[in-house]
């Protein structure tokens, strides 16, 4: 289960989602994280997640961007490590993920506040402020890399929106 730590409203970030494949991919998430235990990566990310957890909840408390961004990378980079060094190996970034994930890197390093991560799939989620989002999006839109770009907003809780 999910479980809420602070308030949708409370640090203003925002997922600029960079499409960088539209097809379906050859093998599904459930079949990537079943392969997970094959992969000697596994028991070390395993052990390092509850500090990791803690130390992006101290991130997200402390409004504090970098520390943030550096866990967040750092997970991903970990996740996707495991996928690769497992039996058989699950590739799900392509050349297109790794140039936008330095791009990522290069605006962070020129002081706007972004960091990526990537689920089991291509396309690359830039997290960042809502006063640096339309900066975000625009570089990203510029990107030969980049098929579109969807902005999506912190979530609140459970809604019903329609009744049946």
């Amino acid at each position: 289960y999910a479980e809420s730590i602070f308030a949708p409203d409370y640090w203003d970030l925002i997922d600029v989602v960079a499409i960088v494949n539209t097809t379906h991919k050859a093998r599904g998430s459930t079949e990537g994280h079943s392969a997970a235990d094959t992969s000697d990566l596994q028991p070390a990310r395993i052990a390092g997640a509850a500090g990791r957890l803690a130390a992006c909840k101290t991130a997200i408390r402390d409004r504090d961007f970098d520390s943030f961004a550096q866990v967040i990378e750092h997970d991903s980079n970990l996740m996707h490590a495991v996928m690769m060094t497992s039996r058989p190996p699950v590739f799900y970034w392509q050349p297109a993920s790794i140039v936008l994930m330095q791009r990522i890197r290069d605006l962070r390093a020129d002081g706007v506040r972004v960091c990526y991560t990537l689920d089991a799939g291509p396309n690359v989620h830039c997290i960042c402020v809502r006063d640096d989002a339309a900066e975000v999006k625009a570089a990203l839109d510029s990107m030969s890399e980049v098929i579109e770009t969807l902005t999506a907003p912190a979530g609140g809780g459970v809604q019903i929106i329609a009744r049946r």
